[in-house]
């Protein structure tokens, strides 16, 4: 079923059949302040985050309308002191930037953090959209279905309008508190 808590039982339950690891993206804006969440204490949190200029640079090339509220700043800094107050342990934090400037030494210590025997074959993937990229693809995942590993880093300028500019500088402060605690092997 598709009701809230069929699907929270699926996400908080047991591994799918087969499978070592049970993975889930979830993005704040899905997280409703109105959904309970004590059931995110069963499962092992990590908060992925990126500097708010790319954030709001790569939303406003979708969603030319964007504000604080739909980048989920504010909601990932909830979360996370909700999850760390929830298993009084700090939940692992990657920084997206620090992640692709190596790879292969940030998945590395990320599988010894969640004991997971890394292999190479993490760090490349065959092009081509997957079946469990979900119907946002099409949206937001055109550069990944047209890679085979991760890219290298660049720090890039981005051209932000006032509006943006104000959205990301509002959104700093949020990804600092959290850049604190970012992993660093």
């Amino acid at each position: 079923g598709t009701d809230l808590d069929s699907i929270i039982a699926r996400c908080s339950g047991d591994i799918p059949a087969g499978k070592d690891i049970f993975y889930q993206k979830h993005m704040t804006l899905h997280l409703l302040p109105e959904i309970e969440r004590s059931w995110l204490s069963a499962l092992v949190n990590c908060f992925l985050i990126r500097e708010p200029e790319a954030v709001i640079a790569s939303y406003a090339a979708v969603r030319s309308d964007a504000t604080l509220e739909d980048i989920g700043f504010i909601q990932q800094a909830e979360l996370f002191e909700q999850v760390h107050a929830m298993s009084g342990e700090i939940p692992m934090v990657i920084d997206s930037r620090e992640f692709l400037l190596d790879p292969e030494t940030m998945l590395r210590a990320i599988c010894a953090k969640l004991d997971i025997m890394f292999v190479p074959e993490m760090l490349s993937w065959p092009k081509g959209p997957r079946a469990s990229d979900g119907v946002w693809a099409k949206y937001w995942y055109e550069s990944v279905c047209n890679s085979t590993g991760f890219a290298p880093y660049h720090d890039k300028n981005y051209s932000l309008s006032n509006k943006n500019r104000e959205i990301a500088l509002r959104a700093r402060p949020y990804y600092e508190d959290l850049y604190r605690y970012r992993l660093q092997p």
